[in-house]
């Protein structure tokens, strides 16, 4: 949210990532959190920046996932992989400069506030 409250002069946010729930919860963020305008479209959606309306507001067609391999979901497994990544990240920091750590401490809390349920 912090970078979306420091951009200047956006007349419209538009979130295309993630799943539709995701994308969905961020829009409501923006609005709700920030006062933005913002549009979380599907895929087939049209937008002319123009007249700056929307002019097909697509429906959502799921698509399904294709990203298992057996009961792994790949997504998880690398979530899992860059925890410990940060793991060992925080277990090498001992003996760095206190500023350093402080900076890493702040940007860790930063992401689990934004993450957070």
């Amino acid at each position: 949210m912090e970078w979306a409250s420091a951009v200047q002069d956006v007349k419209k946010f538009f979130i295309i990532h993630g799943e539709a729930s995701s994308a969905e919860s961020f829009k409501e963020k923006l609005i709700n959190e920030l006062g933005a305008d913002a549009y979380a479209p599907y895929s087939g959606a049209e937008f002319d920046i123009i007249t700056g309306e929307i002019t097909v507001d697509a429906a959502p067609i799921p698509i399904p996932k294709k990203e298992h391999m057996g009961n792994v979901n790949v997504c998880y497994s690398d979530l899992v992989a860059a925890s410990k990544r940060l793991s060992d990240l925080i277990k090498f920091s001992d003996g760095r400069a206190n500023a350093d750590m402080r900076k890493l401490t702040e940007a860790i809390n930063r992401l689990c506030d934004d993450w957070e349920i």
